[in-house]
């Protein structure tokens, strides 16, 4: 394509014959400085608000138009139409500027678009103009607006691609309906700065606000988060929540009231509502079972006074429905569920049943109602047969697919239990048998006791993930616990009724979005409440096998919970996004003698980074 020659006459011929000045060195060849008139900012906003009406319509109609060819169906419509608007706006500007040197909002307010280098646009020079158009609208549109304050009203794509926009006719003035259209021009960019600035101010008061409302509720969360604790301290002592009474609130969450407590009517679930001190038709909730922080949920009014004993209106719905049918709760799996695949569901509530009697906070004590198992309809009922002295304990399951079946599991079953099921029939069930071995001799342990002496620890054990592992004597028995799936435990086979030494191993993965910082402080928290007296709590170095440390927290604890006073000695240690936890549990008047015992384990624990 040829340059077209520059059509605009900008000298009267009598002048023409005179040389450019030599001080304007970028002026056009032909011209002087004084007949020439530069462009300003608000008269090109003009000329752009004008070629946006004559643009509009004909991607108004195209956009319609593929809106109604694709019905809406096709999924990148708004990518289509984005692609197509720009194709027709650029395609304008480009052939217009080339071919007349001036859009028609230019033509309309007297402006063209001319070259520094020549006097004549190049295409070249064109195509670079409106390119550079996308770095002038970057940062709020700066390169735009510099055609306010430049010397010769250049904008940043001006500069780049070597012109300047200038009057066509500089002497003429300029008419009434163009002076009319700046002034439009100039209340639509105020109108829109302020609606900018308008928004900017709201969004940021609307998020002070909120941060606000966050940080009045914090302590009412912090609150919850304590009285959820003690509620299941309580019933892993008392094995329900049955005569639970909550503790008194700090003086910082005194503005949510009393808390709202909900127990199930078999005293298993309960549910603790505290109302927010920033909005009081808003309740915060957690439940036995989330009764972590981080799983606070935020209910109504209406739900937090409905008797609600889970936080998840919906497991509450289950739960009614449930009870409705049969009678039974629906804590963990429907008992409306009349079809069960195969036996493992079976076997996977057996060992929640049996795992609840082994705790070891129940060594010692009498078993006689602390399992509560759940009817399966398929399987009917569970049947429990207690020793006489109630110290031990075999649970019962009917077969799904076999009716005449029976699977066992007693207080003596070792982890893991999947080779530890026994095959019953129903009259060794209603023998009343204890044990699954069809005797009620009690079954000797079958790790070698006299192997070894109490501080040789012969036994590894190694988590799921390989994440940890620990070393314990012979004669301690390992387990997981019922309390929460990460947790092991570890005692002596032979512990008395009157003992309590233990130790609880764990792991816990901080959930995305937590810092661990904040979680290993609400752990630290529920250490100093709720019947436990602070002795110490002060920082422990953790050494890794590389010789590297991580920087933990231990605490020393008295805990009046029960009718047995004991001291703890927890130590938490945070690793990437994990907290690892060694809790060592013993009477007070013994908790000295056996921390020997106890730190040459702690020396064997060792976590993988």
């Amino acid at each position: 394509m040829e340059p077209i020659e520059n059509k605009v006459d900008y000298l009267e011929p009598s002048v023409q014959s005179t040389p450019p000045l030599a001080t304007d060195t970028t002026a056009m060849p032909s011209a002087t400085t004084e007949n020439i008139k530069y462009a300003g900012f608000w008269i090109r906003l003009v000329a752009y608000l004008l070629d946006g009406l004559v643009l509009a319509v004909p991607i108004l109609v195209i956009n319609f138009g593929l809106l109604f060819l694709s019905r809406g169906s096709f999924p990148y419509l708004n990518y289509l139409a984005r692609g197509v608007d720009f194709l027709i706006t650029y395609t304008y500007f480009v052939w217009m500027t080339f071919k007349y040197q001036a859009t028609l909002g230019k033509m309309a307010v007297g402006l063209v678009v001319v070259s520094d280098k020549s006097s004549t646009l190049t295409s070249g020079q064109v195509l670079l103009r409106e390119i550079s158009k996308i770095i002038s609208a970057l940062v709020i549109y700066l390169g735009y607006i510099m055609a306010g304050f430049t010397k010769r009203k250049q904008a940043l794509h001006d500069m780049i691609a070597s012109t300047t926009v200038r009057y066509k006719k500089p002497d003429k003035k300029l008419s009434g309906v163009v002076i009319a259209a700046i002034v439009v021009s100039s209340l639509l960019v105020a109108i829109g700065v302020i609606g900018i600035l308008a928004a900017v101010i709201l969004n940021s008061l609307t998020s002070a606000k909120n941060k606000a409302k966050a940080a009045i509720d914090e302590p009412v969360k912090t609150a919850l988060f304590s009285e959820i604790t003690a509620a299941i301290s309580f019933r892993n002592l008392e094995y329900n929540f049955k005569n639970f009474t909550l503790a008194p609130i700090d003086q910082d969450a005194s503005c949510s009231g009393n808390p709202v407590v909900n127990i199930s009517p078999d005293s298993n679930q309960l549910a603790i509502f505290m109302k927010s001190c920033a909005d009081p038709q808003k309740y915060y909730c957690l439940d036995a079972i989330s009764p972590w922080k981080y799983a606070i949920k935020e209910v109504d009014k209406n739900y937090a006074e409905s008797g609600a004993y889970f936080c998840d209106s919906q497991q509450m719905v289950r739960e009614k429905a449930a009870i409705e049918k049969d009678g039974n709760s629906a804590q963990i799996y429907p008992s409306t569920n009349q079809d069960i695949a195969s036996d493992d569901t079976i076997k996977a509530f057996l060992i929640s049943d049996i795992a609840t009697a082994q705790n070891p906070i129940n060594a010692g004590k009498s078993l006689e109602g602390v399992v509560n198992p759940i009817k399966i309809a398929c399987s009917g009922n569970a049947f429990i047969n207690l020793s006489p002295d109630k110290l031990r304990m075999a649970i019962f399951r009917r077969s799904c697919q076999n009716p005449t079946v029976y699977y066992c599991l007693d207080t003596n079953s070792q982890q893991p239990y999947d080779n530890d099921f026994r095959q019953v029939d129903k009259n060794f069930v209603d023998s009343g048998a204890y044990l699954c071995n069809h005797s009620n001799t009690d079954v000797k342990n079958t790790q070698d006791v006299n192997a070894t002496g109490k501080n040789n620890l012969t036994n590894t054990f190694t988590s799921e993930n390989g994440d940890f592992s620990i070393s314990y004597p012979a004669d301690w028995i390992s387990k997981k616990t019922n309390l929460f799936d990460s947790w092991v435990e570890f005692y002596p086979i032979d512990r008395t009724n009157n003992q309590v030494l233990e130790l609880l191993i764990s792991e816990m993965t901080v959930p995305s979005g937590e810092k661990v910082s904040d979680v290993l402080n609400n752990l630290i928290e529920a250490h100093t409440k709720n019947g436990i007296t602070n002795i110490e709590t002060k920082d422990f170095i953790y050494n890794f096998d590389d010789g590297s440390t991580a920087v933990s927290k231990q605490i020393i604890d008295d805990v009046n919970l029960s009718e047995i006073p004991r001291k703890d000695w927890v130590i938490f240690v945070p690793v990437n996004q994990k907290i690892y936890s060694f809790a060592y549990i013993d009477k007070i008047d013994k908790f000295d003698d056996d921390k020997g015992l106890i730190v040459e384990i702690l020396n064997s624990w060792k976590i993988k980074k």
